[in-house]
């Protein structure tokens, strides 16, 4: 009897690769960086190699290998708006510095009462200045100009790959209680990517106190008309009626769109936003 061995499986046949299991980004990852997989630790289920293990696994770029991955839609939104903005709108911009002397004691006292933070404040104050000024909730519409009845005020939150804006609506009408709730709230909802009134916004506040940044500038969120940039409350020595006083400052950057706001209905709004931020208990008492 004779055994036909071409009937026989070879034990190399129909068997799946030995080699450690990868994702597929992580096996674009692997290739880009010319990375073997079987030297790469992988901490995903049953020790798959995800694209975060390629990405610690990958030489510094100290190390002279430059790094290449592609961008998120995230960041590929924001780029294609970004340039859309710059390139499509004439800004023009405004730089006020706040006494925030009574701000900060203000915020202290609320923040006594309820969780909230000084941006709060802050937001709520634009609310009531947008609500005075029409040309700051109006959008261009072709040759049209379209006024918004309500001061939505959107608020840029960071994220890993890059900004979104989530909005409070009514900001001009709500308590500083409920504004700090509501803030919370959608704050919380846009890192776990959910966007509350996306696209509702007729300005936005965008806020880097928190990291130390003293001031900046903001591009415009379009269709938007301005947005404002907060820096951080920080110690300052002021001159009253020819003495210097130790007090905190704070500074605020307008981004305008010189299409819809002038120069002066600028100064003005800042203006009024001063008024309001510098006596808070008047105009922001109703907590």
């Amino acid at each position: 009897m004779f055994l036909n061995l071409a009937s026989v499986p070879h034990p190399m046949m129909n068997s799946r690769p030995t080699g450690p299991r990868a994702t597929p980004r992580a096996r674009r990852a692997l290739r880009e960086r010319g990375l073997d997989a079987s030297r790469v630790i992988g901490t995903g289920p049953n020790h798959r190699i995800v694209e975060a293990d390629v990405l610690r696994a990958s030489p510094s770029a100290t190390a002279g290998t430059e790094i290449r991955r592609p961008l998120s839609a995230t960041r590929r939104t924001i780029a294609r708006r970004l340039v859309l903005a710059k390139q499509t709108i004439p800004h023009f911009y405004l730089r006020q510095q706040i006494d925030a002397g009574a701000l900060a004691a203000f915020y202290a006292e609320c923040k006594r009462e309820f969780p909230c933070s000084l941006n709060d404040p802050i937001v709520r104050a634009v609310g009531l200045t947008v609500s005075e000024f029409p040309a700051f909730r109006s959008r261009l519409d072709g040759e049209d100009l379209i006024e918004a009845p309500h001061a939505h005020i959107g608020l840029a939150v960071g994220l890993e790959d890059g900004l979104v804006v989530p909005v409070i609506r009514h900001a001009d009408r709500l308590s500083l209680r409920a504004l700090a709730l509501e803030t919370r709230r959608v704050v919380e909802l846009a890192r776990a990517r959910k966007i509350e009134n996306a696209g509702q916004a007729v300005f936005t506040v965008s806020n880097l106190g928190m990291y130390g940044t003293e001031e900046f500038t903001a591009i415009i969120n379009p269709p938007e008309a301005a947005i404002l940039a907060v820096g951080a409350l920080r110690d300052q020595a002021w001159v009253q009626d020819g003495a210097l006083r130790l007090g905190q400052a704070l500074t605020l950057n307008l981004s305008c769109d010189h299409r819809i706001i002038d120069g002066v209905g600028a100064a003005k709004f800042m203006r009024r936003l001063q008024e309001i931020l510098q006596a808070p208990q008047q105009h922001l008492g109703d907590k």
